[in-house]
């Protein structure tokens, strides 16, 4: 493939349904060899939606959704992951947030359904300590 400078990275941007804006980016990773990627990422305002990585072939492989409170604060992002012929999920992660009423971010919550069948395997709660002084 031509892997000149002139030819990476290409962006171009569009409407999607319902207002959403998406902008799809290609870009060029070397591992021993060049190849090439697409991912798309879609915006509701100023907000990321959600956001779609594919192969040179456009197989995807993954997909990331993000959700938004009231307030417009990041509620969720969910990573899923693909096989390789971009059908079937692999793994999930979802990672939900919690803030005070500041509107401060004071815990998130990692869960990984690392067989993609619908039930979280593994979850972790991170707690983060505001307003506590440092040494």
């Amino acid at each position: 493939p031509d892997v000149s400078p002139t030819n990476w990275p290409n962006h171009f941007s569009g409407w999607g349904p319902l207002g959403t804006r998406c902008l799809c980016q290609f870009l060029m990773c070397f591992n021993n060899k060049a190849t090439r990627m697409a991912q798309a990422s879609c915006y509701t305002g100023t907000q990321q939606s959600g956001k779609t990585v594919e192969d040179g072939l456009g197989v995807v492989q993954q997909s990331i959704a993000n959700t938004y409170d009231l307030q417009g604060r990041l509620d969720s992002v969910t990573t899923t992951k693909f096989d390789t012929a971009g059908v079937t999920a692999t793994r999930i992660e979802k990672v939900s947030y919690d803030y005070d009423t500041r509107g401060l971010r004071v815990s998130k919550i990692h869960e990984t359904d690392t067989d993609a069948n619908g039930t979280f395997d593994q979850t972790v709660t991170t707690q983060f300590l505001l307003g506590v002084p440092h040494g």
